[in-house]
C-alpha cells in the first residue's frame, strides 16, 4: 500500500467535496484497489474511504457557511451537501 497514494485519495476527497468519486473511481485514480484503498484510509484516518469522503462535505459546508458564501437554507436545500456515495 503507497501512503502517497492514500493522500492523493484524501486530497481528492477535499478538492471535490460537491462532486466525490465512488471508492471505486478513487481508487482507481489513484492506483490502488478498493481493500488497499479502504486498509489505507483506516489505518491513516482511522475511518473508512467513505466517511472521511463524508466528513471532508461536511467541513465544506461549514466552511461555507462560516465564511457567508452560503446560508444554511442552501446547505440544507442541496443534496450534493451531504450525499453520500459508496
Amino acid at each position: 500500500m503507497s501512503f502517497a497514494a492514500i493522500g492523493t485519495a484524501a486530497e481528492i476527497y477535499r478538492r471535490e467535496p460537491h462532486n466525490p468519486p465512488t471508492i471505486a473511481q478513487l481508487a482507481k485514480r489513484v492506483g490502488l484497489n478498493r481493500n488497499d484503498l479502504t486498509a489505507g484510509f483506516k489505518e491513516a484516518f482511522g475511518v473508512t474511504p467513505h466517511a472521511y469522503g463524508h466528513m471532508a462535505r461536511m467541513e465544506e459546508a461549514e466552511r461555507l457557511l462560516r465564511t457567508g458564501e452560503i446560508s444554511i437554507s442552501e446547505v440544507a436545500a442541496s443534496p450534493k451537501s451531504t450525499r453520500t456515495r459508496s
